[in-house]
């Protein structure tokens, strides 16, 4: 499948090529990029996609427009030349192009090819984030903080980069956290800063072991995947965590060692994850707990681990409570506990609606049973002395059953002749 993707993935990058080739301005574009920041397989070179991006342009296409401006205001593929970058972002400006606001808001901001001017830069800044500009919302949010051209504004700057945060901005998401930890703004939170710290250090180089690993794994090279997102574990990575968790989870057919180690490996990968936050972790720990896979069976751990879990929101873990508390496995049991759980899985997710209906209906059934116990052991205690009459009436409704068929049959025979 892994090669099946790859090979697919060669074949729209070249059908691009040939596009771009044939003077298609929107593939040149795609080219372009793809050469600018040497992706999908493309080796970087600034030089190729600076022709590809001119072709495009001379076609009135804005992004590369945008892209050629880029190039020569930073001299990636040709000499730096300010004042051909900003003619380049005027013009993809004009068009509506977000990255080209952008460009000619940086370069009125820092006087790059132009006399410095605020109420331009803001203004095209501004048209830029209104647009979904990451970076201009992250140098919006620089501006508010700072007081440059603008009142200090804390509220204004935490917006501003949580919006280039949402989009992945490694610089808007520190500065969130530097935030949260001094309280500007908003009430200090050194989880929140931990929370937003811990995912720009998982951007750093040491992700490309996650993403070998990965690479190994659509090719189905499943040993070779798993010690890529082992060793990723141990520096902290949680996704390579919870990935190797699931990994030893689904290798019984080709992991070379016992299932009982497999099973431990499997939960102190969990347990990493879960330390770090990840609710579907809790929830295996507690699996593991319960079942007694790769630990000893102990459902009031389990129950425990499933209470940490439901805190988080856990829709299953709720219903999980509800089901221990209803038949008094590792909890206490009580039924009005019981319901409490299973509404709060309604109230938490609406597409549970038919299982926890289902589930309401069942305890209801078993607290009436409950509620009427005696009645219902007096009634069969008395049967019980009766168990000739009942196997005698029995008997007799099988013998009747039996006659009427007959009877039918009969009837059926005549009629048809």
């Amino acid at each position: 499948e892994g090669g099946a993707s790859a090979r697919r993935e060669r074949d729209v990058v070249q059908y691009y090529q040939y596009s771009a080739d044939m003077g298609n301005a929107d593939a040149a574009t795609a080219i372009g990029q793809l050469l600018n920041y040497g992706a999908r397989g493309m080796t970087q070179d600034h030089r190729r996609a600076y022709r590809y991006f001119t072709q495009a342009a001379a076609a009135g296409d804005a992004d590369a427009m945008s892209h050629l401006g880029h190039m020569h205001a930073n001299g990636l593929g040709v000499k730096a030349n300010n004042e051909t970058a900003l003619s380049l972002f005027k013009k993809a400006a004009e068009k509506g192009h977000a990255h080209a606001q952008y460009g000619l808001g940086y370069m009125y901001l820092a006087g790059f090819g132009v006399t410095q001017n605020y109420k331009k830069a803001l203004h095209y800044l501004n048209l830029a984030a209104e647009q979904g500009s990451a970076e201009a919302q992250f140098h919006l949010g620089a501006l508010h903080i700072r007081g440059i051209a603008l009142t200090r504004d804390y509220t204004k700057a935490f917006n501003s980069f949580n919006l280039a945060a949402h989009q992945g901005h490694v610089m808007a998401t520190y500065n969130l956290a530097m935030m949260q930890l001094a309280g500007l703004g908003l009430p200090v939170s050194c989880k929140n800063a931990a929370a937003l710290l811990k995912g720009v250090a998982e951007r750093g180089p040491w992700n490309r072991r996650m993403e070998t690993g990965h690479a190994a794994y659509q090719r189905k090279s499943f040993p070779q995947a798993l010690v890529r997102y082992m060793k990723a574990a141990e520096m902290g990575l949680e996704v390579a965590q919870s990935n190797a968790a699931y990994m030893l989870e689904q290798g019984e057919a080709w992991y070379e060692s016992e299932q009982d180690d497999r099973l431990q490996r499997v939960l102190y990968y969990h347990r990493l994850a879960a330390d770090q936050g990840n609710v579907k972790s809790l929830l295996q720990i507690g699996d593991a707990y319960y079942y007694g896979r790769g630990a000893a069976a102990d459902r009031s751990k389990s129950a425990a681990v499933y209470l940490q879990a439901s805190q988080h929101r856990s829709p299953q873990a709720m219903f999980n409570l509800g089901l221990m508390h209803e038949h008094g496995i590792g909890l206490p049991k009580d039924l009005h506990l019981a319901k409490r759980y299973y509404d709060m899985v309604l109230s938490t997710d609406a597409k549970a609606s038919i299982p926890i209906r289902l589930a309401l209906w069942k305890l209801g059934a078993h607290g009436w049973l409950l509620q009427h116990e005696g009645e219902i052991l007096r009634y069969t205690s008395a049967l019980h002395k009766h168990n000739d009459l009942i196997a005698a009436a029995g008997l007799a409704i099988i013998l009747g059953a039996v006659l009427i068929v007959r009877l039918c049959v009969f009837v059926a025979g005549v009629l048809d002749n």
